[in-house]
C-alpha cells in the first residue's frame, strides 16, 4: 500500500453580490470575492485500512471520498482507502446572510 499523505488547507472566501447603479450602467449585476485567512479548511488524507474521516466535517468528508471511489470503481479503477481528518468549521457554525453553504 503507497503511504502518500495529501494535505490540503484553504482560507475562505467572501463573496459581494454588486449592483448597478441604473440602466446606463455597463454591467448590471457583477460580484468581488475577498480572501480570508480564517475560518479556513484543512483536510488530510491518508491510505488505510478502510474508509473513514474524523473531525467536523467527517460526514460531509466521507460521503464525497465514497461517492468519488465508486465512479473510479465503475471506471475500472480501485483507489485505496483513505482515512480523512479535517479541522474546519462544520457549515452549520458559518455566520452568512444566505444560510450555510
Amino acid at each position: 500500500m503507497s503511504r502518500t499523505r495529501i494535505r490540503i488547507r484553504t482560507p475562505s472566501r467572501l463573496h459581494f453580490g454588486l449592483l448597478a447603479w441604473g440602466p446606463r450602467s455597463p454591467r448590471q449585476f457583477g460580484g468581488v470575492g475577498l480572501m480570508i485567512e480564517e475560518p479556513r479548511l484543512e483536510l488530510t488524507a491518508e491510505p488505510a485500512a478502510h474508509w473513514h474521516a474524523e473531525g467536523p466535517l467527517a460526514p460531509r468528508a466521507l460521503q464525497i471520498a465514497l461517492r468519488v471511489a465508486a465512479r473510479l470503481a465503475a471506471e475500472g479503477i480501485e483507489p485505496t482507502p483513505r482515512a480523512f481528518l479535517s479541522n474546519g468549521r462544520p457549515p452549520s457554525t458559518w455566520a452568512s446572510a444566505s444560510g450555510p453553504s
